[in-house]
């Protein structure tokens, strides 16, 4: 779970949201608090105007990612327009999923 600082500009294939997660804390995963992680999204499934409202992921969320790159991370989100963001309230409901499936 971490806050994200991003930016975007708008393609052929899409808008391109780019940024950075700062890491709270980790629920799953190889990331650590206190990380800085690079962030790439392509919103193929965003219109074109009005432009998408990056400032609501710019909130302290939970992140669903997976490594696009050495060094970058994108969405695990599986639909066109997910950029990974759940909201904090979800948090025990992934904690007991986590949980269950290390066992």
């Amino acid at each position: 779970m971490g806050r994200a600082s991003l930016w975007k500009f708008p393609w052929l294939d899409g808008w391109h949201i780019f940024g950075t997660i700062h890491v709270d804390a980790v629920v799953f995963g190889p990331a650590k608090a206190g990380d800085k992680l690079a962030y790439s999204f392509v919103c193929a499934g965003c219109r074109f105007w009005p432009m998408p409202e990056v400032w609501r992921l710019e909130v302290k969320a939970l992140w669903l990612l997976r490594r696009a790159e050495p060094g970058r991370w994108c969405s695990a989100g599986g639909e066109p327009g997910d950029a990974g963001a759940r909201s904090m309230e979800d948090l025990d409901d992934f904690r007991e999923y986590f949980r269950k499936w290390r066992r």
